[in-house]
């Protein structure tokens, strides 16, 4: 007869999408809100905060809020947008015409945000895309594509295009030859000709690129912490019901100057974190999903 598993131990498992809580944080509103109010503790939320994840989330509704203004300045202006390029555009792209500049290509992701209100308005994220292998299946949407530049003509990075107050503010401020920190809100209302809204959708798209880099990357945390937190109740299932305000993952203190491993820590019933119970974790994430790993004692004695 097979003998039983020597050691009172259980095992919780999760995986978790980055790109569905990557629109959850990128849609915001009470949604959003509650998300995070749910699954993040109190200390949680700190460190949230001083890795400038807010400041994300917020800078990414300033820069939609700034896309509104600008389609209204657009029909001030009379200038319409041109849906059927646009189409056309991602109809080529999906028939995965590409250009190729040696064996790379910059690969410009847009997709339409008309159903976010927005007509007609286009959010961009670059990224390199080798010829010959598989786009990198983040869902991120339609793609169309631009010949990547080189030399004198390469343009400058996505970050100098938007000024530190950003980050720090939420604010959107961009930079260029004329106006170091000219807020972007600012500039759509003094924008009085088809060539200055132009130059402004082109600062637009940087910022784009910019700032949805920094929220894939709150995405990617959040991803992570909700995957442990749902392998930790899995692998405690047997001894006690948990929520995820039960759930600390917690970030140590670097090494001899080296990060180490997050792990989790169990709030035990009389709600004192000092004698919490530390559990062996592990978070990975690969192909735009984190995935964890639990491990509890099932013993009646532990938290």
């Amino acid at each position: 007869m097979p003998r039983p598993f020597p050691l009172p131990i259980s095992i919780g498992t999760d995986l978790c999408s980055v790109h569905r809580i990557f629109k959850i944080i990128r849609d915001g509103g009470k949604k959003s809100d509650l998300f995070l109010k749910r699954l993040l503790t109190d200390k949680e939320r700190e460190e949230f905060g001083k890795r400038r994840h807010y400041e994300s989330i917020q800078s990414w509704q300033n820069l939609q809020n700034c896309r509104v203004e600008l389609h209204k300045k657009r029909v001030a202006l009379g200038i319409p947008k041109s849906f059927a390029k646009e189409r056309k555009l991602m109809a080529e792209a999906k028939a995965g015409k590409v250009e190729e500049s040696g064996t790379e290509v910059n690969t410009t992701i847009k997709r339409s945000l008309s159903q976010d209100g927005n007509p007609g308005s286009v959010e961009s994220v670059a990224y390199k895309d080798i010829i010959g292998e598989e786009e990198n299946g983040n869902g991120v949407g339609d793609i169309t594509t631009e010949k990547a530049t080189s030399g004198e003509n390469k343009p400058a990075p996505v970050e100098s295009l938007v000024s530190e107050d950003s980050a720090h503010t939420g604010k959107v401020v961009v930079k260029d030859a004329t106006n170091d920190n000219s807020s972007l809100e600012d500039r759509i209302a003094e924008i009085d000709s088809k060539e200055r809204l132009q130059s402004i959708e082109g600062e637009i798209s940087g910022q784009q690129i910019y700032i949805e880099q920094r929220l894939s990357k709150a995405a990617e945390f959040l991803a992570g912490r909700f995957a442990a937190k749902e392998a930790a109740t899995k692998a405690y299932s047997s001894l006690r019901r948990l929520t995820f305000q039960d759930i600390w993952i917690r970030a140590p203190q670097p090494l001899d100057g080296r990060t180490q491993a997050p792990e989790a820590l169990i709030l035990p019933e009389n709600g004192n974190w000092e004698d919490a119970q530390i559990i062996p974790m592990s978070i990975s994430h690969d192909q735009g999903f984190a995935t964890a790993v639990c491990l509890a004692y099932n013993d009646k004695s532990s938290p």
